[in-house]
């Protein structure tokens, strides 16, 4: 396993235990236990914290793709999830004893692979330069469209609130700005 690999690995098991704190918290009436669970739940997101730090100093900014590096590196780390999973739930169909189990298992894979074509084509279409770049308007959140492969430093008007903004391009991500 390559360092990218166990980061990802890491990340998984961040936002796994995150998710599963959030949710024992949610059903449970006992606050003490809550707020201890809350302080191991929130080390748990410095934990992601850390390794999406370690990704964003470590992923090559490249012309495809442009503005969306940091995206883009979202997207294969879902994409190299959702392909583990659909491996681990047909493991899990296969393994299993109980047959309404084993069709969960197997409507889970199916599902995981309908994820993949969609990561898959987000990434092809983001490398090509050919998905749009929209983006909220930093002044009332309104969506500013700057069309497919804008030009850096691109600047429109807010349908809005007509303000006016620059398309910056900082660490191979676009980042509207109010000009």
């Amino acid at each position: 396993m390559d360092d990218l690999e166990a980061v990802s690995a890491a990340l998984n098991l961040e936002y796994g235990a995150d998710r599963r704190y959030a949710s024992q918290i949610t059903r449970s009436p006992f606050s003490r236990l809550n707020a201890i669970l809350e302080g191991v739940r929130r080390s748990e997101g410095d934990h992601a914290e850390a390794m999406l730090a370690y990704l964003g100093a470590h992923q090559p900014v490249t012309a495809a793709g442009r503005g969306f590096a940091t995206m883009l590196t979202h997207l294969r780390l879902n994409l190299e999830f959702e392909q583990n999973a659909v491996g681990a739930y047909m493991r899990f169909a296969r393994e299993s004893a109980d047959p309404a189990l084993k069709e969960t298992f197997r409507t889970l894979a199916r599902s995981e692979s309908g994820h993949i074509v969609l990561f898959k084509a987000l990434i092809a279409a983001i490398e090509a330069n050919t998905y749009p770049v929209i983006v909220y308007c930093p002044v009332c959140g309104w969506e500013v469209d700057f069309g497919t492969d804008p030009a850096p430093d691109a600047v429109l008007c807010c349908d809005k609130c007509k303000q006016r903004i620059t398309l910056a391009l900082e660490g191979g991500d676009f980042v509207p700005r109010p000009a």
